[in-house]
């Protein structure tokens, strides 16, 4: 196998990630917020596919999806955070 890279989320430890530039890792976000995990995997493969596509590196493609799934744990059932929600999380997180 010869993946550039490897991505591995922590569930509720959050996420890590290794690549050219090293590893990495991020502990999840709202983690005292937690109602439903529906949707949180998802969550993160869209927005690491989103992000890393848009050139973002990987070390803020996971960052991104970490808030994101972040957001979606925090709403009971399947659940799409809006853009102005996703922004107010990373001014917080950042």
């Amino acid at each position: 196998l010869e993946a550039g890279a490897v991505v591995v989320t922590l569930g509720s430890e959050g996420i890590a990630w290794l690549d050219e530039a090293g590893y990495g890792e991020e502990a999840a976000v709202n983690r005292s917020e937690v109602f439903d995990v529906t949707g949180a995997g998802d969550t993160v493969i869209a927005v690491l596919a989103m992000a890393y596509a848009s050139n973002l590196s990987l070390a803020d493609a996971c960052h991104l999806a970490n808030v994101a799934a972040g957001l979606v744990v925090r709403v009971a059932g399947n659940y799409a955070p809006t853009l102005a929600e996703l922004e107010a999380a990373l001014a917080k997180a950042t």
